[in-house]
């Protein structure tokens, strides 16, 4: 885990996504609470729900091929990378 400092002043953690109930329900609630601009331009197509498909592909393997960072500002997640 490595703490991160934001602009607003807020310390924030990036953690390795996890395949678990906890992890997927804070990607839905994210997806939930981003424009459908944002949507668009994270998936390169109109997107009304994120499919658990999609939750799979975000979170990745944890291999060398995929992989999902969430960055954590306390229970909150506020964005997802992955490779």
């Amino acid at each position: 885990m490595q703490q991160i400092i934001l602009r607003d002043g807020r310390v924030a953690e990036l953690r390795v996504a996890k395949d678990d109930a906890h992890d997927r329900a804070l990607i839905r609630d994210l997806a939930a609470r981003v424009s459908a601009e944002s949507l668009y331009f994270r998936f390169m197509h109109v997107v009304k729900e994120v499919h658990e498909d999609l939750i799979t592909a975000m979170i990745g393997d944890g291999g060398p091929n995929a992989l999902g960072l969430l960055c954590m500002a306390g229970d909150e997640l506020i964005a997802i990378g992955n490779y």
